[in-house]
């Protein structure tokens, strides 16, 4: 009995203390999985084989960078490297296919298979390589081809050698090594090896044009009119508005730099770009567009060279004038009208994938104001009045302007 109770005891202690030594039945696969692992496993037999074989070979003849003929266990056989595209020395439905897909040139597509055959025939030369397998196909013609790929001595892939040297192109392979193989395809591209050499001059490849902005964000207009007052049939005086002394109208702008990059067919590589540019500043303090006269008025001229006293009338326009004058807070002999110019450089940096390219740069917003004031029209703010910009590609200066109004 006492024995019963040890093994209880012990029992609830594991259980509460989650100990791993109670047994954990497997969960049983699900059909749809099933079917799943299934397909995979099928795939990978189809793509690999169901054990790849390392066999020492002997290339003979190269019909194009990617297929040619070996000699396996005393027979001939047509060997295409898996995964990979490559142009043929002659118009073919292969060379039409890349045209279509990658808007090569015909005649750069034939020379680059020649230039890919030649490669492959240095390459392998007497060289004994190794030889992996992954599957095998019949073609239209009833032709057994063997897919796989050609291991060097070196331990080096002859289908990383074709990519990185631009002779040939991805074209579907294992699901694996596909985004390893676009990689490489990618370095070719920047590299402009091979099949993706552009026999055009950079500056020729594009072509660039800029335009300047000025818009405006928002306006608000601020009206101040006269202070008058009447008396109302109760003998009280009231407050009314009267005819507007000054109007003020309050902008927030802002200027952009709009450029177009138009590229030249085919763009088969990401070109990387800086755009260097300036925006110019004008600060208005106020546009003067009449004169106020502070000269002292006069009355009439006596026939002893002297001056009567002023007129009623004439002494009202002296002090029209000085009140005019305290108003405008202009001096006598004029004012600056503009401040000096001022420029901020940036740099963006952008890229080219495309045939046509349009990029924005924005300016700060600034304020600024159009005033009018007893029939005198001024403004005062900041303006932008122009930019300067520089265009780089690939460490190449390929466009400039500058305009300044």
């Amino acid at each position: 009995m006492k024995f019963h109770k040890n093994i209880s005891i012990l029992f609830l202690l594991i259980l509460f203390c989650g100990c791993d030594l109670i047994f954990q039945p497997k969960e049983k696969e699900t059909s749809v999985e099933k079917k799943e692992r299934i397909k995979r496993e099928k795939m990978k037999e189809k793509l690999f084989g169901k054990s790849p074989k390392q066999l020492k070979i002997e290339i003979c003849n190269v019909l194009r960078a990617d297929l040619f003929t070996i000699v396996l266990d005393g027979k001939t056989q047509n060997f295409h490297i898996a995964g990979l595209l490559a142009p043929t020395t002659t118009r073919s439905r292969f060379n039409r296919f890349l045209t279509k897909k990658f808007k090569f040139d015909t005649f750069d597509l034939m020379k680059t298979g020649k230039e890919g055959v030649n490669f492959l025939r240095e390459i392998t030369g007497d060289r004994t390589s190794r030889l992996k397998i992954s599957s095998s196909k019949t073609n239209g013609a009833g032709k057994v081809i063997i897919e796989g790929d050609i291991i060097f001595g070196d331990a080096t892939s002859l289908r990383e050698k074709l990519l990185e040297m631009g002779f040939a192109v991805v074209n579907g392979g294992p699901e694996d090594g596909l985004t390893y193989l676009e990689r490489l395809e990618l370095q070719a591209r920047n590299e402009e090896a091979g099949i993706w050499k552009n026999s055009l001059e950079l500056r020729k490849r594009f072509r660039i044009e800029s335009d300047f902005e000025f818009k405006t964000i928002s306006v608000q207009t601020d009206k101040i009119r006269a202070q008058t007052q009447s008396a109302t049939a109760s003998g009280r005086t009231s407050d009314k508005s009267g005819h507007v002394q000054e109007t003020h109208r309050h902008f927030e702008k802002q200027a952009e730099i709009i450029v177009k990059i138009d590229a030249r067919k085919p763009v088969q590589r990401i070109y990387k770009g800086v755009a260097k540019y300036t925006f110019y500043t004008k600060e208005s303090i106020g546009k003067r567009q009449q004169e106020i006269s502070l000269a002292a008025p006069r009355g009439k001229l006596k026939r002893d060279g002297t001056y009567k006293p002023l007129s009623s009338s004439d002494k009202e326009k002296k002090r029209r004038d000085e009140r005019k004058a305290r108003d405008y807070n202009r001096k006598v002999k004029g004012q600056k009208v503009y401040g000096d110019d001022a420029a901020f450089e940036k740099s963006v940096e952008f890229e080219l994938n495309s045939l046509s390219t349009n990029l924005v740069f924005a300016s700060d917003v600034v304020e600024f104001t159009e005033s009018k004031k007893a029939g005198v029209n001024y403004e005062t703010g900041t303006q932008y009045v122009g930019y300067d910009l520089e265009v780089w590609i690939e460490g190449e200066l390929l466009y400039t302007h500058k305009l300044k109004r």
